[in-house]
């Protein structure tokens, strides 16, 4: 493996998140939407198709590159064991690392421009995932979570028919342990003002909800032992979508966040243009001696000042701008382990 073409593939994928969108035309700042759920739940089918997210969030999940990356150079999407053929394994696993590193350089992108995110993820660790969703509300961001899931043996079999396949035994982990974490996400945030549960309890996905059919490899005693049935399926879905909807307001509920982008829609005026499209450039704008207005406007000096004495905002936004900050910055909110 060549691993400078592999590198320019990277960068040439990240391009595809890198179309910037002028902060005053977008229209959902400064939200982050976690889907969470096992192998084969089906949640971004859920989210797109049944929930109607609009089409302007960035997904950030490093598995979407591996599916590109890996068969241009012929590396296998089933994942080797070291034992049984340990220089597959070891390819594998530099180049997911790489992926995995280009997907963290391309969301803290999108977050320096107050981007609409999702974060695709099993959420099966609650101890890495709950301090990385309160760090997003202290940048600023309004945090959505929604949970979907299906029974173990669905979620094994769907793993099977994917041609990016995990041990079977890891996958069939994940899904017991986000089974028993997932209650712990509410209990540590449903009092964040900042943190909206699109549902609390996952969204068994047993159903063909064009007719809300058990699916195929579902049977009625599955279902009755999962304690779910068609009406609550029904039910739960009118409410995630009143949530979603809810959650989906134009501009952020969190304090900060409308502090940050008030300022830099002002610093965006009083530039031209020329600046304010990213936190790095409000990080900055005290040095904008160019653009007098600068240091006229309300918005903007607020939004120094929030950059300047808020310890959260300046380890995650300042400090980052080097690109040499250790993972408890604003580089730890973006990888996608967990």
């Amino acid at each position: 493996m060549n691993r400078e073409q592999l590198k320019l593939l990277v960068e040439e994928i990240g391009e595809e998140m890198l179309d910037e969108v002028s902060i005053l035309n977008n229209k959902n700042p400064f939200k982050v939407l976690y889907m969470f759920g096992p192998a084969g739940a089906g949640k971004t089918f859920i989210v797109n198709n049944i929930l109607k997210l609009p089409s302007n969030f960035t997904v950030s999940n490093s598995d979407e590159a591996v599916e590109k990356v890996f068969p241009a150079f012929d590396i296998s999407l089933k994942y080797a064991n070291k034992e049984d053929n340990p220089e597959l394994e070891r390819k594998q696993q530099a180049a997911r690392k790489l992926l995995q590193a280009a997907t963290a350089n391309q969301l803290i992108d999108k977050m320096f421009t107050a981007a609409p995110l999702i974060i695709d993820t099993t959420g099966e660790n609650f101890e890495k995932n709950a301090p990385k969703i309160k760090a997003f509300t202290k940048l600023g961001y309004d945090v959505g979570i929604v949970m979907v899931s299906v029974p173990e043996d669905l979620s094994s079999a769907a793993n099977a028919s994917r041609p990016r396949q995990v041990d079977d035994e890891l996958v069939r982990q994940i899904h017991r342990n986000f089974m028993k974490n997932s209650g712990k996400y509410a209990s540590a945030l449903k009092s964040d003002p900042n943190v909206t549960f699109i549902n609390e309890e996952p969204f068994m996905n047993l159903y063909d909800l064009r007719d809300f059919s058990l699916r195929p490899e579902v049977s009625p005693e599955m279902e009755s032992a999962l304690g779910f049935s068609k009406e609550k399926a029904k039910r739960m879905l009118v409410s995630m979508k009143d949530n979603l909807d809810g959650f989906l307001t134009g501009e952020p509920n969190n304090e900060t966040g409308k502090t940050l982008l008030n300022a830099m829609k002002a610093l965006v005026k009083a530039t031209g243009g020329h600046k304010g499209q990213n936190l790095g450039d409000l990080a900055q704008a005290h040095t904008f001696k160019e653009y007098p207005e600068v240091f006229e406007n309300p918005d903007i000096i607020q939004g120094m000042i929030k950059m300047t004495t808020d310890s959260s905002i300046k380890k995650n936004v300042v400090d980052t701008m080097s690109r040499e900050a250790p993972d408890a910055t604003i580089r730890g909110l973006a990888s996608d382990d967990g």
